[in-house]
């Protein structure tokens, strides 16, 4: 997260003036100054993630610097969110209270996003994260009723994270499965880590003698009662061992990895695929690149200024909610790949996602 270059230090930096403030704009009054409007970078300037604010503060400035919309001057302004709690409530406070302020990057800890996140919704600001992966911010609460909290909320990054957790949460959580096991081909780590997270999950995990044909293991899961089993391994061991569920007429759930989701697994299995699932990973460019994301955090809001900022409003402030709405409808090529938000506030694909094979092909389930 450590990823940039050394920024001033002051507690309120105004980083650059882009759009010439002072310079005139020639649209019939000539005596008209540029109206500003401020991005601000909400981000950390002591402490841990210092230097993640000081490389999302370059991104920004990067991108923003030289932005130029007709009669606005648009200015990059960097603050400090005191990383958490009381002080980036504050921070989030003073920054609500400046008509200028159009938009916000920023928000690198959980405890900063929580904070910032209502003070700048009741506010109507744009508010898009770079840093923050906490499917709560987005989502609420509750996996399984999923609700936005802040239509203001955006975020550019990617959740990480083991694909065995994400494996045995659709097991347990999703299937509702309480006994599990992992049949594999000697892949004795994946599915140590597979047996981790189940029982961090409250499961029972059934362990089987890797010496033993995938049968033989297959009807000991059985006579153990599991009703999901984690298969690791090439498509055609896991075709083997759907098959031995299906003679063996297991009630039990096969899941595997993204490595599943093939059509020569589907090919080797036939008939026996059908309820197989495959949780896939996100595909999109890791969290932890925090300038490429900062970067295209920042593209985001440039498009969006280049459509909100209509010559009739006086301040900022005015035109808030017209750029919520062009922050949620962007569709651009960012250096973390495709930029556009669902309903969530999220990236579409930037959350581990789960196939089930029906009609001998691989269906989406939906978004864990």
């Amino acid at each position: 997260m450590r990823l940039g270059t050394a920024a001033a230090a002051a507690s309120t930096l105004v980083i650059a003036g882009c759009g010439a403030v002072g310079n005139l704009i020639n649209d019939g009054d000539d005596s008209a100054q540029p109206r500003p409007a401020k991005v601000v970078i909400l981000v950390p300037q002591h402490g841990q993630l210092a230097g993640s604010g000081d490389a999302v503060t370059d991104a920004v400035t990067a991108v923003l610097d030289g932005l130029s919309v007709p009669r606005w001057s648009i200015e990059v302004e960097r603050r400090d969110d005191g990383g958490q709690g009381a002080a980036a409530t504050a921070a989030a406070e003073d920054v609500a209270a400046d008509n200028d302020v159009i938009a916000v990057i920023g928000g690198l800890s959980a405890g900063a996003v929580r904070a910032a996140q209502p003070v700048l919704d009741r506010a109507g600001i744009p508010f898009i994260s770079p840093g923050d992966v906490a499917p709560e911010h987005t989502r609420g609460p509750d996996p399984a009723a999923p609700q936005r909290p802040y239509e203001t909320y955006f975020r550019v990054a990617v959740p990480g994270g083991d694909p065995m957790a994400h494996a045995a949460e659709y097991a347990i959580t999703g299937l509702g499965a309480t006994t599990v096991t992992a049949i594999h081909d000697g892949r004795l780590d994946e599915a140590a880590a597979f047996a981790r997270h189940a029982r961090q999950l409250g499961a029972s995990v059934v362990p089987v003698d890797v010496e033993a044909d995938i049968a033989g293991r297959v009807e000991a899961a059985g006579e153990a009662g599991v009703s999901a089993i984690y298969v690791g391994g090439d498509a055609e061991f896991a075709a083997g061992v759907v098959r031995a569920v299906r003679r063996a007429r297991l009630d039990a759930v096969v899941v595997g990895g993204d490595e599943l989701r093939t059509d020569g697994f589907l090919r080797a299995a036939g008939a026996a695929a059908s309820g197989t699932v495959s949780v896939a990973a996100p595909t999109l460019s890791p969290s932890t690149y925090i300038h490429a994301a900062a970067h295209d955090a920042a593209a985001v809001v440039a498009g969006a200024l280049e459509r909100c900022l209509p010559p009739v409003h006086d301040r900022a402030s005015a035109a808030r909610r017209g750029c919520i709405s062009e922050v949620g409808g962007t569709s651009l090529e960012g250096m973390t790949g495709t930029l556009s938000f669902d309903a969530f506030g999220e990236r579409p694909g930037s959350l581990p996602e789960a196939f089930v094979v029906a009609d001998g092909a691989w269906r989406p389930v939906g978004t864990l």
